[in-house]
């Protein structure tokens, strides 16, 4: 009798177990990805409020965020937008291909005017030249990174070329006034304005670099190929330790909280000067960064994708369970590290981020339900660790059994989602192709 309930429980006792004992705890729960009803891929974000915030992509996208939903805007070109950024909600600059800059008044986008002495027109295109990121200090000063050696910059309605470097193109931009300007760019430039001439930095690295960011003219971070993550110190620039060997495309300042972002769902946070991995089960590439605080910030990137940060998850249930500094938790996490390097391992998080705060709820409302949780995953972790360690494993119908009965219990205190996403999973045990993948037997 126990064998036909285990057959189809598997996914129930080796899946979502796998996913209540190895998900991370640390920023899973606050990812809510937004529907943005596009599939361009979003390269650009600025955020003016809470329901105040922009972004840019190919084909000309752009996108406003109301504080209940993201709506697209008409842009009037088609060339792909880079990136965006203004001094108030009606005062928005967007800067892409064939040197396309774009502004928003507060109602409607339409081409920068440039007044020769006689009347105003629109920039002339500049064909094959692209800017790459726009940054200012003032409604007057407004630097413009482009594709060649050379800034562009506004002052007092007039916009003009500065040269840089003596080569190569220049990606992000960023300053701490308009007297100290800082541009990244390929093979590792970076150089700096003072207010009146560009100098060059000694950076340290060959690496295209893709977005700057900073505190201050003290504190500045820059981020770009194979995981390359520079800071500067106010004296000179310095390599810090990466987590990644992933491109990185932005960079974000939260105050003492600092973002990157980039390849295959990379998204990197660094706290007190160390820098980590944060997971979201995503696989896209994410282009732009940006937000109102460390715990309240949106990436994009991809096929549209807009993911929106909220805050760190409450503790773990098993943390509840064996408490949050133990060395048993300490070792389900760096088994949890390991997993979650892999697809099934996204996969599993995923479901778990949607589900751990009623999780976490109903164990600490149930006494009972709780201790028995603590009971089945102590007696379940040295099949976890097989499983995780080898990539296959086996687990007796007995154990199987229990962990079926208190998820049975579990699921009749749980909601809809809850209850939809374990038979999310069943069905796909019962189709053959998650057992394939965890390689689970029971014996």
């Amino acid at each position: 009798m126990k064998a036909g309930i285990f057959t189809k429980s598997t996914a129930i006792t080796a899946v979502f177990w796998l996913s209540l004992i190895l998900a991370p705890q640390a920023h899973a729960v606050g990812w809510q990805i937004m529907p943005t009803g596009t599939t361009s891929t979003l390269t650009g974000i600025w955020v003016n409020a809470p329901a105040d915030i922009f972004a840019v992509g190919t084909d000309g996208t752009i996108l406003h965020y109301d504080g209940t939903a993201w709506h697209p805007m008409t842009s009037g070109v088609t060339e792909s937008l880079y990136a965006v950024w203004g001094t108030s909600g009606s005062d928005v600059y967007a800067v892409g291909t064939n040197g396309t800059i774009l502004h928003y008044n507060g109602i409607s986008w339409s081409p920068v005017l440039r007044y020769d002495g006689i009347s105003w027109s629109p920039l002339p295109p500049e064909i094959g030249r692209t800017f790459f990121s726009i940054w200012g200090s003032t409604l007057d000063s407004i630097f413009i990174a482009t594709s060649t050696n050379k800034m562009l910059h506004y002052t007092w309605a007039a916009w003009a070329d500065e040269l840089a470097s003596t080569g190569g193109s220049f990606f992000g931009i960023w300053g701490s006034s308009s007297f100290n300007v800082f541009a990244v760019g390929s093979s590792g430039r970076i150089v700096n304005y003072d207010g009146s001439l560009w100098a060059p930095f000694t950076s340290g690295t060959t690496a295209n670099l893709q977005s700057i960011c900073g505190t201050a003219g003290s504190d500045v971070y820059a981020v770009g190929g194979n995981g390359t993550i520079l800071h500067y110190d106010g004296v000179r620039w310095s390599a810090m330790a990466s987590p990644t060997t992933r491109n990185l495309y932005s960079v974000w300042c939260a105050g003492s909280d600092v973002f990157a972002a980039g390849e295959e769902g990379t998204i990197l946070r660094c706290r007190d000067g160390a820098w980590s991995a944060m997971f979201t089960g995503m696989i896209n590439t994410f282009f732009a960064i940006a937000g109102t605080s460390a715990t309240d910030f949106y990436v994009c990137g991809d096929n549209g994708i807009m993911l929106h940060y909220t805050g760190p998850l409450p503790l773990c249930p098993f943390s509840r369970v064996a408490g949050a500094g133990s060395a048993k938790v300490a070792s389900l996490r760096q088994l949890r590290d390991d997993r979650l390097a892999t697809a099934l391992g996204a996969l599993i998080a995923t479901m778990y981020y949607q589900n751990v705060g009623e999780i976490s709820d109903i164990l600490e409302s149930d006494a009972g339900l709780r201790s028995r949780f603590g009971r089945i995953v102590m007696g379940a972790l040295p099949d976890v660790k097989a499983l995780v360690s080898t990539g296959s494993g086996s687990i007796s119908s007995d154990k199987l059994f229990e962990m079926h009965e208190f998820l049975t219990d579990l699921q009749d205190k749980a909601g809809p989602k809850l209850q939809m996403d374990i038979d999310l999973i069943l069905r796909g045990i019962e189709s053959g192709w998650l057992t394939a993948l965890l390689g689970v037997i029971v014996e």
